[in-house]
């Protein structure tokens, strides 16, 4: 039986994909500019580019870029699991 340190520590979320690099990609596949996207979401440019530096997001943030750029980050980050 594992102990209670180590059961939550069983090579789960030690390897995670970058969402940031997710977020830039399909910033370059899109129409808008991201000044554009930036404005819908209601932040800065360059907190948007802040964004795609970054390797975790919070949910609500990854929800609302999801909804302007017309793509689920959610559900593609499920495929990772």
């Amino acid at each position: 039986m594992l102990s209670n340190n180590n059961k939550h520590s069983l090579d789960r979320g030690e390897h995670y994909p970058p969402i940031g690099n997710f977020i830039n990609y399909h910033i370059s596949q899109q129409k808008k500019s991201k000044t554009e996207i930036a404005k819908a979401l209601g932040i800065l440019p360059k907190g948007l580019g802040n964004y795609c530096k970054r390797d975790t997001l919070q949910f609500a943030v990854l929800w609302k870029l999801s909804l302007v750029m017309k793509h689920n980050f959610i559900a593609q980050l499920g495929e990772y699991l």
